[in-house]
């Protein structure tokens, strides 16, 4: 038994391949690559090597060249076989390596669709030590009624290389045609059972690829045209000129042989772009469902702000319909949307698409109870231009809600110390307070004439009074009194404090904007500790806006989550990002007049409520503090 080693990196042609050498006897060994097949040559020693030009790592020649430069192997027979039609230059480069033969696939019907019929006979013949000329020369049918001409024709053609059948009539010839489908068709125009051009549209139509050379003794123009419509390659007249007759099937078998390539690579080319279609559609599938599998959002728009992905989650949170999103304008589905989460969104992304710019870390307040994180990132082509943003939607609620309660904690914690200081100062302090109080009043009386001590004796009234505010504000931040709860409407505290305030916001050139829910249900609260945290949170709103602007004072109710939502938005000075996690610790304070105990205290009124409260601020465009309040019943 005699060792092949076939090297291919086709597998469904190394499959064919090895099962008909196999069937007839041979043992085969495959390689995937050109460096593999190396080395299983050096360990098997193998009576022939048949080898694909094109390989990964190393190719056919390269092979080959190695191959012949091993002493264990140089006299190891080496068969390169290419798809690609296979020219003298090609040729000449595989006998240059070391080849023995260099052959096209195609002959060997080693091309989509694999046959492979023809490697076993190529086998054969090679390692018996027989010409295999003949086999690769190909197939010519000559059918003439003229003995003579026929014999003739099979003589010079056989010592050409090519295998010859002859036929004198149609009856004949078709027969052979069904069983050898011969390569070249020399085919006479009249025959006694037929016409030959009849004979070549009936061949034509059963073989499309086979060339057709026309022989006449009656030649003319009609017969010619009439001949070439019908799929004829080319003529000659008689008497036939022998020595020029395999030049002239040579050069029709040419033309054949690169016809029959260009339709299988045409087909192989438009299977190989079905396959990438298919790669191409089960990868974006692939893709799509991972998306979708994310508990996170996933948008992406083009350059115009045009949607082209959007994954299940972010729909299914936005509780949008696909249909309505994809291919939409992303200021139309803000302008349809009720959802926060949707028209926010499309800021954020409009935003990044139109600077150009990544944006991180945008978050978003539903007013649900429900917040999320916006990530955007450009999506470039191969050259570098922006072809649209990506944005990466992830949901916050937990973590904010983790973060509330460890602010919540060491506020608790740092009011806790604050109490214990406060309890054994506030005593010690207000003692030396109200006798310096009443010395100073009784000072007053004694120089009612003296109009600049009075005056003085005033300022340090003014200011006992004040240090008197700032202990009992101490007071009550470090021991807040439980709130009295009773069911009421924070719309008519909201209308009381605007009232209140109003005159102040007109020497201030401030408008106040009240948008409240007509429907917003009652709840229990303290309507003393209420106006108190309303009052403290418009001013310092009132203080931001030096230059004048809006205070809108909003209300809505949040049906999922069963609470209350008051806003006081102002467009004023905003706060540093430096310093806003510093907003609502005891003594911060960014003026120079202030004690930085007021919004303390209205953290410390809405956590005995039950409730909290979030902030967003920006320097320059203003500060937007959110209360949140349960819905309680009597």
């Amino acid at each position: 038994m005699k060792n092949i080693l076939l090297i291919e990196d086709d597998y469904q042609c190394q499959e064919i391949v090895r099962l008909r050498l196999e069937q007839e006897g041979y043992s085969v060994f495959t390689a995937n690559n050109g460096m593999q097949g190396v080395q299983l040559a050096q360990k098997i020693n193998p009576d022939l090597i048949i080898s694909d030009v094109f390989l990964p790592l190393k190719n056919g020649f390269e092979v080959c060249s190695e191959v012949k430069q091993n002493p264990a192997l140089h006299k190891t027979p080496v068969i390169l076989m290419s798809a690609v039609n296979v020219d003298e230059l090609d040729k000449k480069r595989g006998r240059e390596s070391g080849a023995n033969d260099y052959l096209f696939k195609a002959d060997l019907l080693l091309t989509k669709p694999y046959s492979g019929k023809l490697i076993v006979k190529y086998v054969n013949e090679f390692l018996a030590g027989r010409t295999i000329q003949e086999f690769c020369s190909g197939k010519v049918l000559v059918i003439d009624d003229s003995p003579k001409d026929l014999e003739l024709a099979e003589l010079r053609l056989t010592e050409a290389g090519y295998q010859v059948f002859c036929a004198e009539t149609c009856n004949l010839a078709w027969e052979i045609v069904l069983k050898e489908q011969p390569d070249v068709l020399l085919l006479d125009v009249i025959l006694p059972d037929g016409s030959g051009l009849d004979f070549l549209q009936k061949v034509k139509d059963f073989l499309p690829e086979v060339a057709v050379i026309i022989s006449t003794a009656y030649g003319s123009e009609e017969v010619v045209t009439a001949a070439l419509k019908k799929g004829a390659n080319d003529y000659i007249t008689k008497p036939l000129s022998y020595r020029t007759l395999g030049k002239t099937i040579a050069k029709a078998m040419e033309k054949q042989k690169k016809a029959k390539f260009k339709d299988r690579a045409l087909s192989y080319l438009k299977e190989s772009h079905q396959n990438l279609n298919s790669i191409l559609e089960h990868k974006n599938s692939v893709h799509e469902l991972t998306l979708n599998a994310l508990k996170s959002g996933i948008v992406t728009v083009d350059i115009f702000t045009r949607v082209r992905f959007i994954n299940s989650w972010l729909l299914e949170t936005a509780s949008l319909p696909v249909e309505e999103v994809v291919g939409s304008m992303l200021e139309e589905i803000s302008k349809k949307s009720e959802s926060v989460l949707i028209t926010r969104l499309a800021d954020i992304l409009t935003r990044s698409t139109r600077s150009g710019k990544i944006l991180i870390g945008e978050e978003i307040d539903t007013g649900d109870n429900r917040f999320f994180k916006v990530d955007t990132q450009i999506i470039t082509d191969l050259k570098g231009n922006m072809v649209g943003t990506l944005a990466f939607v992830t949901e916050i609620s937990v973590q904010k809600e983790v973060e509330r309660f460890r602010q919540l904690q060491q506020r608790q914690e740092s009011l806790s110390s604050l109490g214990r200081i406060a309890a054994g100062m506030a005593h010690e302090i207000r003692n030396p307070i109200t006798a310096v109080r009443g010395l100073t009043q009784l000072i007053a009386q004694k120089t009612s004439e003296n109009g600049q001590i009075k005056e003085f004796l005033k300022i340090i009234l003014d200011e006992i009074d004040r240090a008197n505010k700032v202990i009992e504000d101490f007071l009550k931040l470090s021991r807040p009194s439980p709130p009295c709860l009773i069911s009421g409407s924070l719309n008519e505290v909201i209308k009381e404090i605007t009232e209140l305030i109003g005159p102040q916001c007109f020497l201030c050139k401030i408008e106040v904007c009240r948008q409240l829910d007509p429907f917003l249900p009652q709840t229990l609260f303290d309507r003393s500790q209420m106006k108190q945290m309303l009052l403290n949170m418009t001013l310092n709103s009132i203080q931001a806006m030096q230059q004048g602007g809006v205070l809108k004072i909003e209300t809505s109710y949040i049906t999922q989550s069963k609470k209350i939502r008051l806003d006081i938005i102002d467009n004023g000075c905003g706060i540093p990002e430096k310093i806003l996690n510093q907003v609502g610790k005891p003594f911060f304070t960014t003026r120079s007049d202030g004690t930085g105990l007021g919004l303390s205290n209205c953290y410390a009124i809405i956590d005995n409520h039950n409730g909290y409260i979030t902030m967003h601020s920006e320097e320059g465009k203003g500060t937007s503090f959110s209360i949140y309040l349960p819905v309680k019943g009597d």
